[in-house]
């Protein structure tokens, strides 16, 4: 099972802190800490978060085929 985990922070506002720890079928897990401004969070956090999804869904994926 893979799992990803978000936090959005508000403690330095106008900036948002996205913190997020994606963590892999074999256990491994990458964090990654950005702080932007509120403005422009969504297209910064929504790049973020697809680096860190798309190696979950790969592993996964190789996982279940056997490879």
């Amino acid at each position: 099972m893979a799992k990803l985990e978000v936090e959005i922070l508000t403690v330095n506002w106008p900036k948002l802190t996205i913190v997020a720890k994606a963590t892999d079928d074999n256990g491994i897990s990458k964090v990654l800490q950005n702080k932007v401004p509120y403005d422009q969070a969504y297209s910064q956090f929504e790049n973020d978060l697809h680096n860190l999804l798309r190696p979950l869904v790969d592993t996964t994926i190789q996982k279940r085929k056997g490879r």
